[in-house]
C-alpha cells in the first residue's frame, strides 16, 4: 500500500486527536504506564498541535484511498533536552495506527530519509522507561540509549539513530 508522508494541515487535527486517543486506550488496556490522558493533555493541549500544524512542524504518514492517519508526529530541529551540537530531527508525540500495521516503521522510514536529505546527522526520539515492548522496537530499529528525560511523573529514556551517510556507509562524526 502506498502512503503520503508530509505536514499535516489544520485539516487533520481531529484525525490526530482521534488518533492519540485511540494509542492512549490502547495503552490503558495493556497496562503500559505511557501517556496518561489527564497528564496528557495537560502537558500537550491542543492549542499544541494546532501551533504545531500552523508551523510546519506536525507530520502525518496518510492512507491516500481514503485520508485515514496511519502515523502522527510532531517534528522538530532542536530540544532543549538534547546537546544542540548534534544536526538531527527530533520526533515527538509519535503515534501509529493498529490499523495500518508496519506504518510507524514506514513512517520513521520517512523521517529518516527526510533528515538525510536536510544533512542531519541523526533522529532522536525518547520513550518511556516502563514500556518495555516499544524500546524494544526502537532499539531493533537503531534507535540507541543516549540518556534519560523526566518531566513530571515521565521518566524516559532518550533513543538516536545516527544516520549513515556516503557510498562507504561511515557515520557522521
Amino acid at each position: 500500500m502506498a502512503f503520503q508522508f508530509g505536514p499535516a494541515g489544520e485539516e487533520d487535527l481531529e484525525k490526530v486527536f482521534e488518533l492519540l486517543r485511540e494509542r492512549m486506550a490502547w495503552l490503558k488496556e495493556k497496562g503500559i504506564p505511557q501517556w496518561e490522558p489527564e497528564e496528557y493533555w495537560a502537558a500537550f493541549p491542543e492549542e499544541y498541535y494546532r501551533r504545531a500544524a500552523r508551523e510546519g512542524r506536525l507530520f502525518a504518514l496518510k492512507d491516500p484511498a481514503c485520508g485515514a492517519l496511519a502515523a502522527a508526529a510532531v517534528l522538530t530541529q532542536q530540544d532543549r533536552g538534547w546537546d544542540g551540537e548534534t544536526q538531527a530531527v527530533y520526533v515527538h508525540n509519535f503515534a501509529a495506527s493498529r490499523a495500518y500495521p508496519g506504518a510507524g516503521s514506514l513512517f520513521l522510514e520517512y523521517c529518516e530519509a527526510s533528515a538525510r536529505a536536510q544533512g542531519k546527522q541523526s533522529v532522536r526520539l525518547d520513550c518511556a522507561v516502563g514500556n518495555e515492548r516499544l524500546n524494544r522496537y526502537y532499539e531493533q530499529r537503531g534507535y540507541l540509549p543516549r540518556g534519560w528525560v523526566t518531566a513530571g511523573s515521565y521518566h524516559g529514556i532518550r533513543r538516536e539513530k545516527r544516520l549513515l551517510e556516503g557510498p562507504a556507509g561511515k557515520q557522521n562524526p
